[in-house]
């Protein structure tokens, strides 16, 4: 297959995926590792690991794609995505572009996603809630504001780096108690 759209979708409630990983072979790819219905739940994504350094063949490279998937779980998992090739807002890692998600934890990942200069590596809707924390992203997003799009999550210490060999900062801007 050169190019498979979506290797998992998930449609009920409770699923885990631990430790399953994904290494492109140079010829072939996957578009998509999960598409979700507003069905699946509490759904725990763990432990992973992707890599794919072949230019996604779609305007539409969407790694994980949530859809109104409650008390979902992303945590310990490192993916070097290779975006499409232009710009484009809703190349993501992980994205909720069209029913709101609640109770989101997307924590202590690592993700570096390229190529695209429009994706945000977290793109969540607005009112989708819950946290985002401890992860690390690279990117080649030109500005940090873009970088990630996070709704009404709680967001703590996410570093972003749009430059190898440097440190990232934080991001979005820390807190000010007034």
């Amino acid at each position: 297959v050169a190019a498979v759209v979506s290797m998992f979708n998930v449609t009920g409630a409770g699923a885990t995926f631990d430790t399953v990983d994904y290494y492109e072979d140079g010829t072939t790819d996957a578009l998509q590792f999960i598409l979700t219905t507003a069905t699946a739940d509490d759904l725990t994504i763990k432990n992973c690991h992707w890599y794919r350094g072949t230019t996604a063949a779609s305007a539409l490279s969407q790694w994980i794609v949530l859809t109104g998937t409650d008390r979902c779980v992303i945590d310990n998992n490192f993916c070097i995505l290779k975006g499409y090739a232009t710009s484009n807002p809703i190349n993501s890692i992980v994205v909720v572009v069209t029913t709101l998600c609640v109770a989101l934890q997307i924590t202590n990942n690592n993700f570096y996603d390229s190529n695209s200069t429009g994706n945000a590596s977290i793109l969540l809707i607005t009112s989708c809630t819950g946290i985002v924390a401890w992860n690390t992203i690279g990117t080649s997003q030109g500005t940090l504001s873009t970088g990630q799009v996070v709704a009404s999550c709680f967001y703590h210490s996410n570093y972003y780096s749009n430059e190898v060999a440097k440190s990232g900062v934080l991001g979005p801007a820390a807190d000010t108690w007034s």
